[in-house]
C-alpha cells in the first residue's frame, strides 16, 4: 500500500515539494481507511513534530543548498 504520496519541482535553486504522509488511521476521510500509515509501519505512535523534525533534518542532510 502506498505509505507516501508527493510531487516535487526544481527550477534553479528553488526546490518546491508537496506531499502527504499518513501518521494514523482516523475517520476523518472514508478513502483514508485501510491505507498504510506511518504509526502501522513503525508499530508506535508518532506525533506531528517527530515526522516534521525528521523530515527537516533528513533534507539538511541532503541536501547541499539547506547547508
Amino acid at each position: 500500500r502506498k505509505l507516501v504520496g508527493s510531487a516535487q519541482v526544481r527550477r534553479g535553486n528553488a526546490f518546491l515539494q508537496h506531499g502527504s504522509i499518513l501518521l494514523e488511521e482516523g475517520s476523518h476521510a472514508s478513502w483514508f481507511r485501510g491505507a498504510t500509515t506511518l504509526a502501522t509501519v513503525l508499530r508506535r505512535p508518532v506525533s506531528f513534530e517527530e515526522v516534521a523534525d525528521a523530515v527537516q533534518t533528513a533534507w539538511e542532510i541532503a541536501s547541499p543548498a539547506a547547508r
